[in-house]
């Protein structure tokens, strides 16, 4: 009986944890707006996969007498583990372990461990208060990486307007953006301290950190790589740095999964002009212009 407890504990965890294996990895693609994961998410059908039914799978085992009940959730468990695996192996980009991920993981299981012994010492099952940490977890580690955001936000404004004299150019496009901005920093380091941000950083948040830390105060040209995977992504980083010079590479049908169609990959690339102190814009000279700007 003990051991089809442990084993029925196992089962849980293993569910739970592939579960959340599913959740961050959408979260990270849409920059951790649940809102976008629920209501953008470009393969909806994949929460109904990965996602609902399953979940309804997993609570319906609650309902089931024991010991059916055992052998479906741990049934449950290992093909649901399995699933997220080989979903996990065919996608072009799985989950980076950045620091929020570990934050979050560590928040999630300090949670896990204390609904255990909490189950444990007032001697109630604990499967379905197993889905209650993966809450828990989320709310606190959204609350906390919201105050830490808006701090490091704060931080980098602070920077850059000490650099009053720092010239600011931005690059977007379907194709290319990492080889125009590269080209042109290379151009440019022959008369001016230059500083481009690294070849995997490309959103607001990603922008916000390489200034806070690697950005140094007597770069005098400062090149930044502005990626999206929805509207207004670009329109962010675009009032947020402020741009001199805004570079349009060019435009083509790549992430058309997200953006639906070619309208408004050319309405989130041409956000990059709605700096408030643009000098000039440079666009590829076939790119296709914005309804606005027709």
């Amino acid at each position: 009986m003990e051991n089809m407890f442990i084993v029925d504990v196992i089962a849980q965890w293993v569910f739970v944890v592939f579960f959340a294996y599913y959740g961050l990895t959408n979260l990270q693609w849409y920059n951790y707006s649940l809102k976008r994961v629920i209501f953008m998410h470009h393969k909806f059908m994949w929460h109904i996969y990965y996602c609902i039914v399953p979940l309804i799978l997993y609570v319906g085992t609650f309902f089931v007498p024991s010991p059916v009940a055992n052998y479906m959730l741990i049934a449950l468990s290992i093909v649901y583990a399995l699933m997220i695996v080989m979903w996990a192996i065919k996608l072009d980009k799985r989950l980076k372990f950045t620091l929020r991920v570990i934050r979050f993981v560590g928040i999630f299981f300090i949670f896990m461990l204390f609904n255990e012994v909490l189950c444990y010492v007032l001697g109630i099952a604990s499967a379905l208060f197993d889905l209650m940490p993966l809450v828990f977890a989320v709310i606190v580690s959204r609350i906390y990486e919201s105050v830490l955001l808006n701090r490091y936000i704060a931080l980098a404004e602070e920077k850059l307007d000490v650099m009053s004299s720092l010239v600011v150019i931005c690059i977007t496009g379907s194709y290319g953006k990492t080889s125009i901005k590269n080209f042109l920093a290379q151009i440019l380091k022959e008369k001016y301290r230059v500083y481009a941000t690294p070849r995997s950083v490309n959103t607001h948040t990603g922008i916000i950190a390489d200034i806070n830390s690697n950005l140094d105060y007597t770069t005098e040209i400062y090149i930044a790589e502005a990626g999206a995977r929805l509207r207004g992504d670009i329109a962010i980083i675009s009032e947020f740095l402020n741009p001199h010079y805004a570079v349009i590479g060019e435009i083509g049908e790549q992430h058309l999964e997200y953006f639906k169609n070619l309208d408004n990959i050319v309405e989130t690339k041409f956000e990059l002009l709605e700096s408030q102190r643009l000098k000039k814009p440079l666009t590829f000279k076939d790119n296709p212009m914005p309804n606005q700007l027709d």
